[in-house]
């Protein structure tokens, strides 16, 4: 996807200093979630049919682990905002993910020798949210990836699938939880093919998550009675 620089009040919370909170993207990120059976097999016949799609390009499989970051009240998570540390796969290290239109705009860093250190200037983005409080470990996800591309008939990239088993375990000694799911993320592609994606998985019985964001599932024990809680993740 493309760089893209943001309008300040593309990423600014309510009351936010117009200074502050300003987030440039790495890049802008869409994409969807839907709910996957554990032994269902991945729906890439329904994707290849989608108008547009011409190719499916052979899995790449990642082991992922992250530790995702907050406030010891959450106050990251119940604003829609990502803050973790992850290893493995292409794209390790650090990312801050903040909502943005009908995505998210994603800021990465280098994992950095301390693992429990945010670097600076990321811990200054989520100021606005955190409020200069302490931020600290909430949570961790281990996912076991499976990826697809989708590519156009010039054999240009639509989008991303990720097939994904995952357990996510919260830190405060609450439920470890397991599931699996498919994320579609455009790399080339538009909304409307997204649009048409969703629509031929719904087709097919798979339903887009009540859970797009993983780490909502794992905190759902503190979440449940939050209405505020954002959506929307990787």
């Amino acid at each position: 996807m493309r760089d893209v620089r943001l309008h300040a009040d593309a990423v600014r919370p309510p009351g936010a200093d117009p200074g502050r909170g300003v987030t440039v993207a790495d890049h802008h990120e869409i994409e969807r979630t839907f709910a996957l059976g554990r032994t269902d097999a991945a729906p890439l016949d329904v994707l290849a049919a989608v108008p547009g799609v011409a190719d499916v390009v052979e899995p790449v499989t990642a082991e992922l682990e992250a530790t995702y970051v907050d406030t010891d009240d959450l106050a990251l998570v119940r604003a829609g905002v990502t803050l973790r540390r992850r290893t493995g796969g292409a794209d390790a290290g650090w990312h801050l993910k903040v909502p943005s239109g009908q995505g998210r705009d994603e800021i990465h860093r280098p994992l950095g020798e301390d693992a429990g250190a945010v670097p600076a200037d990321l811990r200054e983005r989520v100021e606005p949210w955190s409020g200069g409080r302490a931020l600290a470990g909430v949570a961790v996800v281990r996912t076991h990836r499976t990826t697809y591309d989708l590519l156009d008939a010039e054999g240009a990239p639509l989008a991303e699938v990720a097939d994904d088993v995952v357990t996510g375990e919260p830190l405060d000694g609450g439920p470890t939880t397991a599931w699996r799911e498919l994320e579609v993320e455009l790399t080339g592609g538009d909304v409307p093919l997204l649009d048409a994606a969703t629509e031929a998985l719904a087709a097919a019985g798979i339903e887009v998550s009540t859970q797009p964001r993983k780490i909502e599932a794992v905190l759902a024990h503190r979440l449940l009675d939050d209405e505020a809680v954002g959506s929307d993740e990787d």
